[in-house]
């Protein structure tokens, strides 16, 4: 037990330093952050400079046994601030920057960043409830067999979390690069690199101006269910319409981009596919992953009534 509390004083330590230096490195980012949270312009830079020195101050109260049980109750007062504000955006249907490791990393406040926090909090209240004595081994206390495998732990994780960094960079650079592919690829089927030409193609100041009523419809999804515009708009979240097409190639080359937005904004935008075909090819196609909600058009008519000419078009509803 007393080697778990120095490990879990050990890993918070690395979580608030990280946070803190990484705020440092980009302040303007962390103002920019503080703002999108609601607080007013002239305590933001104040408290933009704040969050990171108070964070890496209860990063160095967890070295010491004898600071460690203010550091842990500081940790869980600041980690209930963030936690508290992130719901708070969220049940506004809000997603600003967390910026929770500044320049380091940072990502869209999500159930993710929500679920994060609350861990790094449930490890600081452990510390909290052991009490001010029982803080676990000082780093004067350890044997040099302890110090050794205490040093080889860390350097594991270190190594294993750098492989799987890596890894997936380099998939993210193959994923890029197939894309390109696909896209050259549909760029030669059409002209073989020359200017091809869109006689029938609409100017987009023809489509549905913002702000105006969507035109209510109901479609078929795979099953053969009748899904009216109605319906949708029950759910009470804004629509996101991909006009697509099992046979357009354009689609293929996007897919990987659209559900890449579907995981990140599914908890607050409905996305919602309008397809024509048969429902096999348009389960093949679109139908895996994340996919749920493909509606069918016989003769592009719900296209026509929000004047989608080409797929892919998208059509966001609020």
């Amino acid at each position: 037990m007393e080697a778990l509390l120095l490990l879990i004083r050990i890993f918070l330590f690395g979580v608030f330093a990280l946070a803190g230096v990484g705020k440092l490195l980009d302040l303007e980012g962390s103002e920019k952050a503080v703002r999108e949270f609601g607080v007013n312009e002239e305590l933001a830079k104040p408290l933009a400079i704040f969050l990171p020195a108070a964070e890496l101050l209860i990063a160095l109260a967890f070295i010491p046994v004898s600071t460690a049980w203010l550091g842990a109750i500081g940790a869980c007062l600041l980690l209930a601030v963030f936690i508290g504000g992130m719901i708070w955006q969220m049940a506004k249907g809000n997603a600003p920057d967390c910026h929770c490791f500044g320049a380091i990393h940072s990502e869209p406040v999500s159930t993710k960043s929500l679920i994060r926090n609350i861990v790094f909090a449930i490890l600081a209240f452990f510390l909290v409830a052991r009490g001010a004595g029982k803080q676990g081994l000082s780093f004067t206390d350890l044997t040099s067999e302890m110090a050794l495998q205490l040093i080889l732990g860390l350097a594991t994780i270190v190594m294993l979390g750098a492989v799987v960094y890596f890894l997936k960079r380099i998939s993210e650079q193959q994923t890029q690069i197939i894309r390109r592919i696909e896209i050259l690829e549909i760029v030669a089927h059409e002209g073989g690199g020359r200017e091809v030409e869109r006689h029938e193609a609409g100017d987009p100041h023809d489509s549905l101006p913002i702000g105006a009523t969507a035109p209510d419809f109901e479609l078929p999804d795979l099953t053969g269910r009748i899904v009216a515009f109605e319906h949708l708009l029950s759910n009470v979240k804004p629509l996101l319409f991909f006009f697509v097409s099992p046979t357009c190639g354009p689609c293929t080359a996007l897919l990987p981009e659209i559900e890449e937005w579907q995981n990140a904004l599914g908890e607050k935008i409905e996305f919602v596919f309008i397809s024509s075909g048969t429902p096999e090819a348009n389960a093949e196609k679109f139908g895996g992953g994340a996919f749920k909600r493909i509606l069918l058009q016989k003769d592009m008519e719900v296209s026509k009534l929000f004047n989608a000419k080409w797929t892919p078009t998208a059509v966001f509803v609020n």
